[in-house]
């Protein structure tokens, strides 16, 4: 485990250009957040937090909401109306797999390799596809069972935040992929609503 003093945003930083590095608020920001958080009591609770967004678990939400919407329509018409924010999951994922193509941004731990990543991840850092799942999830479930709201997005914020506190991602990125998975799922919600005049 790396001491708190040694991760400084200088040695974020240090080496190479700023698009690369990533911008010295987004160091300065990790640095504080790996910090705070990766330590010996909490790196197990982040561990289990990060897990909840993975790719498996969120299509396995999904699709149980897919389902559950089904069974619980009476009518074909009706069915449409609970169905569209489990499209807005899987157009959230899409859009952050079209991104993490587009934008060639390193990951934390490729950038100060002396991060003692519990689960090292490989591939492109932005934006965050365990963040933009899990406020997709949260979102959708929100608009099913609003009473909950406080529950699903406690979960995903834990999520998002882990993925910094384990040295995964920069805080932008998972901060882009929260607006991405929220924004997904509300601005098709109301489009397809809107299109296909369902409630």
């Amino acid at each position: 485990m790396i001491a708190h003093d040694t991760i400084s945003p200088q040695g974020l930083t240090r080496g190479g250009s700023a698009d690369r590095m990533g911008p010295i608020l987004d160091a300065w920001l990790f640095h504080r957040i790996y910090g705070w958080f990766h330590q010996p009591l909490l790196v197990p609770v982040m561990s289990g937090l990060t897990h909840l967004g993975d790719t498996r678990i969120i299509v396995a939400l999904a699709l149980l909401g897919v389902l559950e919407s089904r069974r619980k329509a009476p009518s074909a018409r009706r069915r449409k109306g609970p169905l569209i924010p489990w499209l807005g999951v899987g157009v959230a994922m899409g859009i952050t797999g079209c991104l993490k193509i587009l934008v060639t941004r390193p990951r934390p731990a490729e950038v100060y390799p002396a991060l003692g990543l519990v689960a090292p991840d490989v591939g492109r850092s932005f934006p965050s596809g365990h963040a933009a799942g899990a406020f997709a999830v949260a979102t959708a479930l929100s608009l099913r069972w609003p009473r909950g709201r406080w529950l699903w997005f406690s979960l995903a914020s834990g999520v998002a935040l882990s993925r910094v506190a384990l040295g995964m991602h920069w805080p932008s990125d998972a901060v882009v992929g929260a607006l991405i998975g929220s924004g997904a799922v509300i601005g098709l919600s109301l489009g397809l609503r809107r299109w296909l005049q369902v409630e």
